[in-house]
């Protein structure tokens, strides 16, 4: 698929290939590692990082972090920097078929 015409195409936008950003999910309060999910003193969260295309298709996302993670974190560490690494030569994300054989 390649993302990166289309996102011009719908936008305008050059060498995009989509949208990447963090959402803080409220959680109850853990038993084990309470601090590492605590978000800002204000409340006990994950920090859900999404990835969408120009047409606000879901691409990947990772429910994986505690709230006290750092945006700029989970994309320096997380599993989609190695892969985009590998795909944004290309301007193509992968699909669901290509998901699964690399996993």
């Amino acid at each position: 698929i390649n993302f990166n015409f289309r996102f011009l195409h719908a936008t305008g936008f050059h060498g995009v290939i989509g949208c990447i950003d963090c959402t803080h999910i409220a959680i109850s309060r853990p038993v084990v590692n309470e601090a590492v999910y605590f978000y800002h003193n204000q409340f006990h969260s994950i920090n859900v990082k999404i990835v969408c295309s120009y047409n606000l298709q879901i691409l990947h996302i990772d429910p994986t972090m505690p709230g006290a993670v750092h945006d700029q974190f989970i994309f320096r560490y997380g599993s989609l920097r190695q892969a985009l690494r590998l795909w944004v030569c290309a301007g193509t994300l992968p699909d669901d078929a290509d998901m699964q054989r690399s996993a």
